[in-house]
């Protein structure tokens, strides 16, 4: 049987992360016969996509089966760009995320009746190297080289990409304010896309490999609230 859990839940905004360990005999026989998803023949993708897949169906079943009238097999569709919505429910914005590593995945999904983005990046040293893509001049004074911090931007960033994209500039037309919370386990975050603010929330969270190793990542999802802008 799947090892599932849900390891994050927020009722405000709706948003769930959990974690997933699966074999691929498990998985595919799932990805056969799914329905979740129509628009994709998931039991033909390779393994890791189907392991995501099936992440992102137990967290909607858990979050829509907590929730009175919704139904849990609710199809999600995809549309050119890539942007996930329910087939036969127009008032419900969705937004997932995902972070897969061997048989485990972790897997995020956000809920609302706005725009909505969400993500999970893990603490890689990577982003320092293309930090100069997605900051600006002031985040980069702000942050530095802190790997939480740009974790957390590079999270709050693709949300708002998630919830308004796609034709945004991740350093003209998205802006992040951060304060060091390289320590917390739970922060706020003031953003704007293109002048428009708003707020954008980012949990620290941890998993284990299957080496063994722990491994850490932010999962950030958002606008929480909108802001009047001045």
């Amino acid at each position: 049987m799947p090892d599932f859990e849900v390891i994050l839940e927020s009722l405000a905004p709706s948003f769930s992360v959990g974690a997933l360990r699966a074999t691929p005999d498990e998985v595919n026989e799932w990805a056969v016969h799914q329905t979740r998803f129509p628009q994709r023949n998931v039991a033909a993708l390779p393994f890791h996509r189907q392991l995501e897949h099936r992440a992102v169906d137990l967290v909607l079943h858990h979050m829509t089966g907590r929730t009175k009238g919704q139904s849990l097999a609710q199809e999600v569709v995809h549309d050119a760009n890539g942007k996930p919505s329910f087939s036969n429910e127009k008032g419900t914005y969705i937004s997932i995320a995902h972070h897969s590593h061997g048989q485990h995945c972790w897997a995020a999904v956000a809920l609302s009746e706005a725009p909505i983005g969400c993500d999970i990046e893990s603490l890689r040293s990577q982003l320092q190297t293309i930090s100069k893509r997605f900051l600006n001049p002031d985040e980069r004074s702000s942050v530095g080289d802190n790997i939480e911090g740009l974790c957390a931007i590079w999270g709050a960033k693709e949300s708002m990409f998630k919830a308004f994209g796609p034709s945004l500039d991740f350093r003209k037309d998205l802006h992040v304010i951060w304060t060091d919370a390289s320590t917390a386990i739970e922060a706020g975050m003031q953003g704007t896309v293109r002048q428009e603010p708003g707020l954008y929330k980012a949990w620290r969270l941890e998993g284990r490999l299957e080496t063994g190793k722990q491994t850490e990542f932010w999962a950030v999802c958002g606008p929480t609230k909108h802001l009047k802008s001045f």
